[in-house]
């Protein structure tokens, strides 16, 4: 279903720029998120993902590129901005840091 909604959200929006003449940047976006895929992936390895395990799931992450206003609108309805993909090892350590603190930050991502 979310897919769906995504679908038809980015075909409205493509619709809407080219009514109005718009050029919306685009904006790389992860699907399913990063941080999940990091969350996920730590959890089934059992200890704490390396660098190079980080920036290689990254790397093989499958993404969508969608208006920016839609990445906006998709990462509000999620409720938590994704793991930066230029700085993904950076802000997965931060991140990572703040979710072994918060049982229920973690929960939400699943």
């Amino acid at each position: 279903m979310e897919v769906a909604l995504s679908i038809a959200a980015v075909e409205r929006a493509t619709e809407s720029e080219a009514m109005h003449g718009c050029d919306e940047d685009l904006a790389v976006v992860p699907i399913p998120a990063l941080l999940v895929v990091l969350i996920n992936k730590e959890k089934e390895k059992g200890a704490p993902l390396t660098r190079r395990e980080v920036e290689s799931l990254r790397s093989r992450v499958r993404c969508m590129a969608l208006p920016r206003s839609l990445a906006r609108a998709l990462q509000s309805r999620r409720g938590y901005a994704d793991v930066d993909l230029d700085r993904c090892w950076e802000d997965w350590s931060a991140r990572r840091a703040c979710l072994g603190r918060s049982p229920a930050a973690s929960s939400r991502l699943k």
